[in-house]
């Protein structure tokens, strides 16, 4: 069967789903106990992955089909709704919306999800327990020279880098070069860097991160991660606002 014929309604029905989606996604951090805010993401999801089977888009169904076996776990009570969950379901929603894009636009090109999907397994494997203490920090005084490297990571300095540094400490603002350790065994660690970046934005501004941000959004790191950050905040504040993810 021809199914181009209905490609415009598929179209039009994803992102309505999507939008709805995006809003029940933020309602659900506000709320993380809400269970009828769970189902709402579940049908959303289950919808998606329906309509995106019929018309072969396969890439789609298989992220959507991850969502509801979590979402699932949520609704019976397995698992409980952190940050980090909420960190990941709005991932899948961004690689979505991505995907749709793609289709909407005629695109061949293959969107990766192998690294959202582990993100799901690694929620439903490790049963979301967490401590809040999956990260060890080190800060120190970030230098104004061209190279500053690391114990474990090449970081380097251009002239751009270097230039607001000194723009910010002439401002009088603090400057701090952080190493970040995950331990080897924490769970959801690319979520886990996400929320250190995420918490971090809130008041003040990174410079340079190495890897990139972009790198360790797909999981391509190990356990550690190196950037500079300008702020008002002291190190002690710094560092404590990184291992309390």
């Amino acid at each position: 069967m021809d199914m181009s014929q209905y490609l415009d309604m598929f179209i039009e029905e994803s992102d309505e789903n999507l939008q709805n989606l995006n809003e029940w996604i933020l309602e659900l951090e506000k709320n993380p106990d809400d269970k009828e805010t769970i189902n709402s993401i579940f049908r959303a999801a289950h919808t998606l992955k329906g309509m995106s089977a019929s018309m072969g888009f396969n890439d789609i169904a298989e992220l959507t089909h991850k969502m509801e076996d979590i979402l699932d776990e949520f609704r019976n009570d397995k698992l409980k709704v952190n940050s980090e969950v909420i960190t990941v379901l709005f991932k899948c929603l961004d690689t979505l919306e991505k995907m749709v894009d793609g289709v909407r636009d005629g695109s061949s090109e293959k969107t990766d999800i192998s690294g959202i999907t582990k993100m799901l397994d690694d929620i439903a494997a490790s049963g979301n327990s967490s401590n809040g203490d999956e990260a060890a920090a080190t800060l120190e005084e970030a230098p104004l020279k061209e190279k500053a490297p690391s114990n474990s990571i090449n970081f380097e300095l251009n002239v751009y880098d270097e230039d607001i540094i000194k723009q910010a400490k002439e401002k009088n603002y603090n400057v701090f070069k952080a190493e970040v350790n995950l331990y080897n065994d924490c769970k959801l660690k690319s979520a886990r860097a996400f929320l250190v970046y995420k918490n971090l934005e809130e008041s003040g501004e990174i410079v340079k991160s190495i890897p990139s941000i972009e790198d360790i959004e797909q999981e391509k790191f190990d356990y550690s991660f190196v950037f500079v950050y300008v702020t008002n905040k002291t190190a002690e504040e710094v560092k404590k606002l990184i291992e309390s993810v």
